[in-house]
């Protein structure tokens, strides 16, 4: 299996720079887990959702914050605030943290909701790795912000889509990845790909005719023994989870 490092690589060389759909396609059919069809589709929904993002390394759109209460380990981490162009506190979700170039923040709530871009490299920046048992290869963390330099994003018109965007491009990358099979699986997965390019406007009777193929093509590999990663039965979740929320709609 590939390495989220020699993933990280080939996606710079393959899929950076290409329009959400083809970055999805593109990534998907080097993916060679779950953590990596995340990844892939996960990437194009960010481009898809802030447009004005552009750049060649991997984003994540950190919105997660400590709710819990406080308790024996202590009080829970504050969110983050903006304050003359900077940032501080905390958010608690950060995929491929490793790896990851540009934190995209969502500070404050409701319509008062501000939205911008922190560098991860950025000196004010410390992201702390954890282990996981859900998509165990791809490296997750929590991210601190020390008056971190906050750059607004202009256009935060698309946040609202971002909850169909992203299963809508994680699925597109796992038909691609599925694309690569060397059998049954693969060729209903070419059959949908070609189906989701004739027709790909991402509206929710889209999304959800998306969620049924997956669906087949999930009990398809049930069938056939096919797997995807070491850990398949544990990160297969990723789509029963999303299935819940579309099926749900």
């Amino acid at each position: 299996m590939m390495t989220e490092d020699d993933f990280y690589l080939r996606w710079c060389e393959v899929a950076a720079q290409q329009k959400p759909s083809d970055m999805a396609r593109l990534a998907g059919t080097l993916a060679t887990s779950p953590g990596q069809i995340f990844i892939a589709g996960y990437q194009a929904a960010v481009r898809a959702t802030f447009p004005e993002l552009h750049h060649n390394g991997w984003v994540c759109f950190a919105v997660t914050e400590d709710r819990s209460p406080d308790s024996k380990a202590g009080p829970a981490k504050p969110g983050v605030t903006l304050v003359d162009g900077k940032v501080s506190g905390f958010k608690t979700w950060i995929a491929a943290a490793n790896s990851v170039d540009v934190l995209v923040l969502k500070v404050g709530s409701g319509n008062a909701a501000v939205y911008g871009y922190v560098a991860a490299e950025d000196a004010e920046v410390v992201i702390n790795l954890r282990t996981a048992e859900f998509l165990a290869d791809m490296s997750q963390g929590t991210a601190e912000f020390r008056n971190a330099a906050f750059t607004p994003l202009i256009d935060s018109s698309r946040v609202r889509e971002f909850r169909r965007s992203e299963p809508f491009y994680i699925y597109l990358a796992f038909l691609a990845c599925l694309s690569t099979l060397g059998q049954s699986v693969a060729k209903k997965a070419i059959g949908n790909l070609a189906a989701v390019a004739l027709n790909e406007q991402n509206t929710e009777p889209d999304l959800v005719r998306l969620d049924q193929a997956v669906a087949e093509l999930l009990a398809m590999m049930d069938r056939d023994g096919v797997t995807l990663g070491d850990r398949w039965d544990i990160d297969k979740r990723l789509f029963s989870m999303y299935s819940k929320g579309i099926q749900g709609a």
